[in-house]
C-alpha cells in the first residue's frame, strides 16, 4: 500500500468517525403548541418551531426556526410548552428556558432568555406549559405556575406535600400516591396548604382514575 492510499483511508476512517459523533441519535422528542424539542444521545437539547427563547428581545422572539437549534447541554429529559422548555439535567437539577405561561401579563408569566435553575435534586417532572409539578429526592411534592386556569399564578416552586411515590398533574385534579399506596387528590385550583382527600388504593394512575370518577371531589 502506497502512503498516499494509506493517508486516503486514514481521512475516510477520520470522517466516518467524526460523522458518528456529529450524528448523534435522537432519543426523546416532545412538542409544544409552537415548538417542538428534542433530546439526542450525547445530551444536548434541541429545538426548532417558534419560541420565547430562540432570540433577543422584541419581535425576534417570535421567529420561527426552521433549523434546529442547540439550546443547552448535559440533559436526561425535557418537555416542551407553548413558548417554552422545562429540562432536567444529569445532576438532577431542573431549568427552564422560555416564556412559561404566556398570557399577555408580565405579573403572571415568568420569562427567560438564558436557562433559569427552576430547583435542584428532581426525580421527576411533568409540564403543560402554564403549569409545573415536580418530585424530588426527598419525596416531596412542588408545583408553580397556574394553579387553574383563571387562578392566581404562582411565580416560585410552591411545597404541596411529602411522602410521594408519584405524581399526575390534570386540568383539574392535583393527584399524588403516597409510599403507602393511598391515591391522594386536591383540587388544582387549591391555596397552599393543600386541602388533599384520601379516594382509594392505587399502583397507577390507571388504576386510580375510576375512584375520581365514582367519588369527585367537593368542587370540581
Amino acid at each position: 500500500m502506497t502512503l498516499q492510499r494509506w493517508f486516503h483511508w486514514l481521512l475516510i476512517a477520520v470522517l466516518v468517525g467524526l460523522s458518528r459523533l456529529v450524528a448523534q441519535p435522537v432519543t426523546w422528542v416532545s412538542a409544544g403548541d409552537n415548538n417542538t424539542v428534542f433530546l439526542k444521545a450525547d445530551g444536548t437539547l434541541w429545538a426548532t418551531g417558534e419560541g420565547a427563547f430562540y432570540g433577543a428581545d422584541g419581535e425576534a422572539e417570535r421567529e420561527f426556526q426552521p433549523k434546529p437549534v442547540r439550546i443547552a447541554t448535559g440533559v436526561i429529559a425535557a418537555q416542551a410548552g407553548e413558548k417554552c422548555v422545562v429540562f432536567q439535567k444529569s445532576d438532577k437539577s431542573l431549568w427552564l428556558l422560555g416564556q412559561f405561561s404566556d398570557t399577555g401579563n408580565a405579573v403572571d408569566e415568568l420569562k427567560t432568555l438564558e436557562p433559569l435553575r427552576l430547583a435542584t435534586k428532581v426525580r421527576w417532572f411533568t409540564t403543560d406549559g402554564m403549569r409545573l409539578l415536580f418530585l424530588r429526592s426527598d419525596d416531596s411534592l412542588w408545583r408553580m405556575g397556574w394553579r387553574s386556569s383563571d387562578e392566581e399564578f404562582v411565580a416560585k416552586p410552591q411545597k404541596l406535600r411529602k411522602d410521594v411515590k408519584a405524581a399526575s398533574l390534570t386540568p383539574r385534579y392535583l393527584l399524588a400516591i403516597r409510599k403507602d399506596g393511598a391515591l391522594m387528590a386536591a383540587l388544582s385550583a387549591s391555596n397552599a396548604p393543600v386541602k388533599w382527600t384520601k379516594v382509594g388504593k392505587a399502583k397507577s394512575f390507571a388504576d386510580g382514575a375510576c375512584y375520581l370518577m365514582r367519588s369527585p371531589l367537593s368542587g370540581s
